[in-house]
């Protein structure tokens, strides 16, 4: 009988340890670096004429990193492009950016007052995998692969 009570008692307790133990890895970055990916990869998939403006604006924006105000500059320009020629006709494309915007903490409504190191760090994430979707996409498209829908 105390073999089968204190079994009945170890069991919840391997189980809430097992639960409390923590996977490996920065999720916050992996969420961003995923997302970004993905939201160009699809959108370029969507509108392949935005591939070569994107990936002009994250090498822009990958130069400008460093420099808040240029990154800034760079942030509403591609905001503005992406507003004029693709999201008035497509919604759920700019639900995308705000959430990625989001993720990094901006609000695309207010004006970016001033980024930490964490945001910064975060931008460049984006960056870099919102190019890797780009070029992802672009080698779809040109290999003939791509669903376009």
């Amino acid at each position: 009988m105390k073999k089968l009570m204190v079994t009945a008692l170890l069991i919840p307790l391997i189980l809430i340890g097992c639960i409390t133990i923590e996977m490996g890895g920065d999720t916050e970055t992996a969420a961003v670096e995923i997302f970004a990916r993905r939201l160009a990869y699809h959108s370029a998939i969507k509108y392949p004429q935005m591939i070569e403006p994107g990936l002009k604006m994250c090498i822009e924006a990958e130069q400008a990193v460093a420099s808040e105000p240029d990154l800034k500059a760079i942030l509403y320009e591609a905001l503005e492009y992406v507003g004029q020629e693709f999201v008035q006709d497509d919604p759920l494309l700019m639900d995308d950016i705000k959430s990625l915007a989001s993720m990094i903490n901006i609000q695309l409504e207010q004006p970016i007052v001033e980024l930490t190191d964490h945001q910064r760090e975060l931008i460049d994430i984006a960056i870099g995998s919102f190019r890797s979707g780009l070029l992802r996409a672009q080698e779809e498209i040109e290999s003939g692969r791509a669903n376009t829908a």
